[in-house]
């Protein structure tokens, strides 16, 4: 009986060695894909991501290549300045230094694109205004938005009018190096804006860009493709990426 009684003793051991292993992996594994499930939905509040403010300039090296032509690199700034929208909101002005606007607006749904400025000082007005990002996102979620658009010339007779539809994804989130510097916990986006104007012209415009917390957008790749009613294409890619971010003087 005794000898009986210790092998069941050890036998029971044993079971109970197996079955701590398998509960320790058991939980090891729930453990993993409840981390793994939580940053996969992990939402972001976007406003560190968009650092904008009236008094700073904005420097970023441009290389555009106008297919199936030579490519050409340059530096191009921008002036960001505050001001107040049409309806009272708190909006920024991006001034180019080749003499371009746009204007976003930033309130509680995110940063939205509701006017462009032209050199000449024709201008278009996005109704509703198009999505750039939203005030709050998770990785793998997509938006889709249609609007409409008209553009004017300079003494506010319409030129053309269009409909579209902007698509902006959150891709993920990494580190990312632009020239010397690595810009840590970045925001990976696509950004899709598809159109068509009244008179015949239609086209797509895909984004993708680097937003940094703190430092805004730090590197963006753009194609942009156009086709004329007859059908004829245009079409360009310009890579930027940020140089530096200075005060006014």
């Amino acid at each position: 009986m005794s000898m009986q009684t210790e092998g069941h003793r050890q036998i029971i051991a044993i079971l109970r060695k197996h079955i701590n292993k398998l509960l320790f992996m058991a939980i090891f594994i729930f453990l993993l894909i409840f981390f793994l499930f939580c940053s996969h939905y992990k939402e972001y509040n976007l406003q560190k991501y968009w650092p904008y403010r009236g008094g700073s300039v904005w420097c970023y090296q441009v290389v555009k290549t106008k297919l199936p032509s030579a490519s050409h690199m340059f530096e191009k700034n921008f002036k960001v300045e505050d001001v107040i929208d049409f309806s009272g909101r708190r909006a920024e002005n991006f001034i180019y230094d080749d003499g371009n606007k746009v204007l976003y607006t930033t309130y509680d749904g995110g940063v939205r694109l509701f006017k462009e400025i032209d050199e000449d000082g024709g201008y278009a007005v996005y109704s509703p205004e198009v999505i750039e990002i939203p005030l709050r996102m998770r990785i793998g979620e997509t938006i889709c938005q249609p609007y409409a658009y008209t553009e004017y010339y300079r003494n506010g007779e319409v030129e053309d009018r269009g409909r579209g539809t902007a698509k902006v994804a959150l891709l993920k989130e990494e580190n990312i190096r632009v020239g010397e510097k690595v810009f840590k916990h970045c925001l990976k986006f696509l950004h899709i804006s598809r159109w068509e104007e009244t008179t015949g012209d239609y086209g797509t415009t895909m984004r993708i860009f680097w937003l940094a917390p703190h430092a805004g957008k730090v590197k963006e790749i753009e194609v942009f493709i156009e086709y004329d009613k007859d059908n004829r294409r245009s079409k360009h890619i310009i890579r930027r990426e940020l140089q530096e971010r200075r005060s006014v003087q």
